[in-house]
């Protein structure tokens, strides 16, 4: 019986490689969603996994609530580095959900979450612009 870490490091391969290419920054985050999950990524079975990402199967994993939430938002985190999630992106992902025995509305849920995480990210990077340029000791007063 697979583990639910083997789960979803085979998901997140499989979401990472659903469009058929890899986008800036998804091999990074497989990485740290592995390492996150306290799998030691091999990187010759990564790429190997990668090229024949349509022979990996997802089986039906028995889990909790709370554990299959955490597997659905590692997931979606992933799913979110691209700028818009496409269609067979969102299918994959409320399969998935439904593998861990969720109804599809969840996955819903779930992905809107992800998208407005994205959206705090960018308002966060655009703080860290404005503290740089507000910074108390760092303006220039002009007499």
């Amino acid at each position: 019986m697979e583990s639910p870490k083997e789960w979803l490091a085979k998901a997140i391969v499989k979401m990472v490689m659903i469009d058929g290419s890899v986008a800036e920054g998804e091999l990074d985050s497989l990485r740290n969603a592995m390492a996150y999950l306290g799998i030691e990524p091999d990187m010759g079975v990564l790429v190997s996994n990668l090229k024949n990402r349509d022979k990996l199967q997802l089986a039906q994993l028995k889990t909790n609530a709370k554990n299959g939430t955490r597997m659905l938002i590692a997931l979606a985190r992933v799913a979110s580095l691209d700028d818009r999630l496409a269609e067979r992106e969102r299918d994959f992902f409320v399969n998935a959900a439904e593998l861990l025995g969720f109804v599809p509305e969840f996955a819903e849920h779930i992905l809107k979450w992800a998208n407005n995480l994205k959206k705090l990210n960018v308002q966060e990077s655009k703080l860290y612009d404005l503290g740089a340029k507000y910074r108390a000791g760092d303006l220039k007063i002009i007499s």
